[in-house]
């Protein structure tokens, strides 16, 4: 009777479950980067690759990497004097002009 009441008492191993993560989908607004390393428009579905993480962690580019859903509302702020993201696309336009 006792190996049946240890079984009866055992809890399931509850294992701990990944969070999900809804990964929204990116859109670079920016202007298209020397040697085609991201193309304007370029969206991303699942997050952006890791190959392009140094370029990410530029201020200027990260800033243009929005959600497909606030694309309408960036293109207007890119479009825009004296706004970050008319910054970002101005200050990458002119590292693209140089070399």
């Amino acid at each position: 009777m006792a190996g049946k009441e240890s079984a009866a008492n055992e809890q399931p191993i509850k294992t701990k479950k990944e969070p999900k993560v809804s990964k929204e989908q990116l859109i670079y607004v920016g202007p298209n980067l020397r040697g085609g390393r991201l193309l304007r428009f370029t969206v991303f579905r699942e997050g952006v690759p890791d190959y392009l993480s140094e370029l990410v962690k530029q201020p200027e580019v990260s800033r243009l990497l929005v959600p497909v859903s606030a694309l309408s509302e960036t293109l207007q702020r890119v479009d825009t004097a004296g706004t970050l993201e008319h910054k970002a696309f101005e200050a990458l336009k002119h590292r693209k002009d140089e070399a």
